[in-house]
C-alpha cells in the first residue's frame, strides 16, 4: 500500500514513491485537507527531474496542512512546491489537529530531508486559526532543506490567530536543523498575528 485515507479529504502516505525510471515529470498531490507523510515515508526521483508540488487545503476551506515525518524528498533538480488552495505557488497549507506533529502547523518538517537538487524550493504554510501553538512553518528535529547549484529557496510562514501562545510565521530549530542553497538566494518571511511574537 502506498497510502491510505483517513478521511475522505486527507491522504496519508504510508510508504516512499521512488521514480527510478524515464525523463522529467511532474507529482501534483491535491486534496481538500491534509498531506501526511508517515514516519519513514518521502518522495525520492533516481532518473529525470521530478517536479513535485504538494497542494494542501486545495478548497482554501482553512483545513488542510502538509507534514513530513523522518522521509527523504529529493527530486533530482525538480522544483518542489509546498503549499495549498485554488495556487499552491501562492496560497497557504493550513494546520489542524491532524498536522499536530509541533504545533497546529501549516507546514511540519520532523528529522526530513528535502534536497531539490538544482531546483526551487518554495513552502507556504499558515498555522491554525485556534488552539495552542500554532506555527506557519516550522521546520526541526534535525530537518534539512537544502538545494544546490541556483536553485532557490522561498519560505513564507503566517503564525495562528490567537494572542498567548506560540504563533511564529516561521520556525527553525534543534541541532542539525538547516536551510541552505549553494548559489541561490534564501527568502524567509514569518509574519506572526500575535503583538508577543
Amino acid at each position: 500500500t502506498i497510502y491510505s485515507y483517513s478521511t475522505a479529504s486527507n491522504l496519508k502516505f504510508l510508504t516512499s514513491i521512488a521514480k527510478t525510471t524515464g525523463g522529467d515529470s511532474t507529482l501534483n498531490i491535491s486534496v481538500p485537507g491534509d498531506i501526511l507523510f508517515g514516519t519513514g515515508a518521502g518522495i525520492t526521483s533516481s532518473s529525470g527531474k521530478l517536479n513535485m508540488i504538494l497542494d494542501a487545503d486545495n478548497n482554501s476551506n482553512q483545513n488542510g496542512g502538509i507534514s513530513m515525518d523522518s522521509g527523504t524528498f529529493t527530486t533530482n533538480g525538480g522544483d518542489v512546491t509546498l503549499g495549498g488552495g485554488a495556487n499552491p505557488a501562492t496560497g497557504y497549507a493550513v494546520g489542524n489537529a491532524l498536522t499536530y506533529l509541533n504545533g497546529l502547523a501549516g507546514i511540519t518538517l520532523h528529522n526530513a530531508q528535502l534536497n531539490a537538487g538544482g531546483g526551487n524550493i518554495l513552502m507556504h504554510g499558515q498555522g491554525m486559526a485556534t488552539g495552542g501553538t500554532r506555527l506557519g512553518v516550522v521546520i526541526y528535529a534535525g530537518s534539512q532543506v537544502g538545494t544546490s547549484g541556483g536553485g532557490t529557496i522561498s519560505i513564507s510562514g503566517i503564525g495562528g490567530g490567537n494572542a498567548g501562545f506560540f504563533s511564529q510565521g516561521v520556525q527553525i530549530s534543534d541541532a542539525g536543523t538547516g536551510v541552505g542553497a549553494q548559489n541561490g538566494l534564501i527568502d524567509i518571511t514569518g509574519t506572526s498575528t500575535n503583538s508577543g511574537w
